[in-house]
């Protein structure tokens, strides 16, 4: 069974944000049994402000955790502060020098960075690996899937993999955006600038900047907060019936 996950006494929040924070990752963890008192976890850091964020706020819950960055040209900054706060792992490898005119790049760069983390799990013997993905991401997706996939799905809060032998795990999963671009403020922990060269031109960008339009025109309203809320609504009476269809 999976426990209550209360703050270690030793490691209290310093701040109203991060109390706040904390409290949104032990009801994601109650809800949805992320991890356990004493688990050992492999937390996955690109150098981004999400990701960054995660060993942060979990170093005040009764865990151990390693870290891993896939990827070349680190800066030394970065480099230092992994080594620091949790037992790091780095993966030199240019992922992206590997995909030359694939057709979905975003897709395959996600697969390939994915399969190295689970190849330090595997040698590690950690069957937990924690992304930073937040609230954001998930209505983003969600969007995205329906736009461009013809589906309705998003990324779950947990994700059994091989038959349960490893798990993702979103602590994040509830957490807005704006609330972990504040407490990056507020740690000051160092985040490393985008190199993709990709950057900019995703379907994914395209979503969010079409957010952050209704969010400027709809002001009274939390457009992010609506879209993830509407998952928790589906109103089946007034889906129409596709059984049987081929389309």
């Amino acid at each position: 069974m999976f426990g209550y996950l209360a703050i270690m006494n030793t490691m209290k929040p310093e701040s109203r944000l991060e109390k706040l924070l904390v409290e949104r990752v032990t009801d994601a963890n109650l809800r949805w049994q992320l991890f356990e008192p004493d688990e050992r976890v492999l937390i996955a850091v690109s150098g981004g402000k999400d990701s960054m964020a995660l060993p942060e706020l979990l170093r005040l819950f009764p865990i151990s955790f390693d870290l891993v960055h896939v990827g070349t040209d680190v800066e030394p900054e970065f480099m230092d502060y992994c080594a620091k706060v949790g037992r790091f792992h780095h993966v030199d490898e240019d992922i992206l020098s590997q995909l030359p005119g694939r057709k979905n790049p975003c897709y395959e760069c996600s697969k390939l960075r994915r399969r190295r983390i689970l190849e330090v799990a595997e040698r590690h013997g950690i069957r937990t690996i924690v992304l930073g993905h937040h609230k954001n991401d998930v209505t983003e997706t969600l969007l995205l899937n329906m736009i461009f996939s013809r589906e309705i799905s998003t990324m779950t809060p947990k994700q059994e993999l091989f038959d349960g032998a490893y798990r993702i795990i979103r602590p994040f999963f509830t957490v807005p955006e704006n609330l972990i671009e504040s407490y990056a403020r507020e740690r000051n922990f160092p985040v490393v600038k985008e190199k993709c060269p990709h950057s900019g031109r995703t379907k994914r960008e395209m979503i969010r900047e079409l957010v952050r339009n209704l969010q400027h025109e709809q002001k009274s309203i939390d457009v992010v907060d609506n879209i993830y809320s509407s998952m928790k609504h589906i109103k089946h009476d007034f889906l129409p019936d596709f059984s049987g269809s081929d389309s």
